[in-house]
């Protein structure tokens, strides 16, 4: 399902859970009744990949990027990216917006832009066709990435089924970070990622990584302030009416 209807289906009951947290902050932001109760990482392990030509971030001026869309993740991630390495993402880079991943990979190689934000599979398959990795992304913007967020509505209703739901993905939290061989398997099966490969894209992760499933209230400012100051007269909420943690705390007392 799209970032963008994640929210909607959730909200009309159609889904019981959102893994866009950065959609989810944004409506949350606005008034939306809607809390993050988990988060995976305060960061993305997205790269910016360019043609073999383009040898620096900073040689992406006047060059075309891709992103899946403005306001997501791989947005806010360029645009850091792009100001670190001190260039003005409004300015000095054209970034269209062409959709998922499979998306940007074709975009990419068939040369119909001259970078793409890839995720670490979409990466290795676009090195394979003569592509160039510039940067890891995430470590120059933190931001809320993968996690769930549901309705008020849910946790006031169903509380027994979301902590049966939340415990069993917190235990993958746990194996995450203490079976390094269980991960390996995952990576290699799942997403194609090469026995010699596995160390740096498990590292990378790990970087991001939030093992007890909770992100720092500030680390949702980038996509807070973004909804607000696209919204009129938005409601007073605050960073901390946007997360719930109480089903989390309850879960991870419980799971060794």
């Amino acid at each position: 399902m799209r970032s963008d209807l994640q929210v909607t289906g959730v909200i009309s009951g159609d889904v019981d859970f959102a893994g866009s947290l950065s959609s989810v902050t944004k409506a949350a932001a606005v008034g939306v009744p809607v809390k993050i109760v988990l988060s995976f990482f305060n960061g993305s392990f997205f790269y910016i990949v360019a043609k073999l030509d383009i040898t620096s971030v900073e040689a992406l001026k006047g060059k075309i990027l891709a992103i899946s869309r403005y306001g997501s993740a791989t947005d806010f991630d360029a645009r850091a990216t792009l100001r670190h390495f001190g260039l003005d993402p409004s300015r000095d880079v054209k970034i269209i917006a062409v959709g998922g991943g499979g998306n940007r990979l074709a975009s990419l190689v068939f040369k119909r832009v001259d970078a793409a934000i890839l995720t670490i599979n979409e990466k290795l398959q676009a090195e394979r066709a003569g592509m160039r990795t510039l940067v890891s992304t995430g470590q120059h913007n933190k931001q809320p990435v993968g996690g769930l967020g549901t309705s008020v509505q849910k946790i006031r209703s169903n509380r027994d089924g979301l902590v049966r739901a939340i415990r069993a993905v917190y235990r993958t939290l746990v194996v995450m970070k203490n079976d390094r061989s269980a991960v390996r398997g995952f990576f290699e099966k799942e997403l194609a990622i090469n026995p010699e490969q596995f160390d740096d894209a498990y590292d990378a992760v790990m970087k991001v990584f939030l093992p007890n499933g909770e992100i720092d209230a500030k680390d949702l400012s980038e996509p807070y302030e973004d909804a607000r100051k696209a919204a009129t007269n938005p409601p007073p909420v605050s960073l901390n009416d946007l997360i719930d943690w109480s089903i989390l705390r309850e879960v991870r007392s419980s799971v060794k």
